[in-house]
């Protein structure tokens, strides 16, 4: 009478295991690439809004003067931070109500690029405005434009 075995042997079992692992690690893989890339697509989709903020801010004051760089703070009402969200359906630094909208604090808000990793003193959002827009003071008027499709009006910032 012969005796016959019924499972895995240890080398089919080890086959099995490195099998599953190598499926896992080619998912995770996959899995940061999308989100890395959603990200991305965010940070993309905030920039096309805040450039369609200032054109409606420059529609809207009829002198088509572009808004002030600003001073950093929160308060400043003048600055481009705090005009164009009024636009935006985004509530302005000046009034926002809780944790700020700065990198690595886990609100979402037009002010951060989901990609950010770091903000700085004063950091409260991910994006810059070209500050050679306003020169000595003076705001530069839209129709001073010669190539407007080429303004680079907002870029993503470092924050720091």
């Amino acid at each position: 009478m012969k005796h016959t075995a019924s499972g895995f042997s240890l080398i089919e079992l080890l086959v099995v295991i490195a099998i599953i692992g190598t499926l896992a690690g080619v998912v995770s893989t996959v899995a940061v690439a999308a989100k890395a890339k959603a990200q991305s697509v965010s940070c993309q989709k905030n920039l096309g809004d805040w450039a369609k903020g200032l054109n409606m801010l420059i529609d809207a004051r009829r002198t088509h003067a572009l808004p002030d760089v600003g001073n950093g703070s929160l308060e400043d009402d003048a600055a481009w931070y705090n005009l164009i969200p009024s636009f935006l359906d985004t509530p302005k630094l000046s009034g926002w109500e809780g944790t700020l909208p700065v990198p690595q604090s886990g609100v979402q808000s037009l002010y951060v690029c989901p990609c950010a990793t770091k903000g700085g003193e004063n950091a409260y959002f991910s994006y810059a405005y070209n500050r050679y827009l306003v020169k000595n003071g003076a705001a530069f008027r839209a129709p001073r434009l010669r190539k407007p499709s080429e303004l680079v009006a907002f870029m993503d910032s470092s924050g720091a």
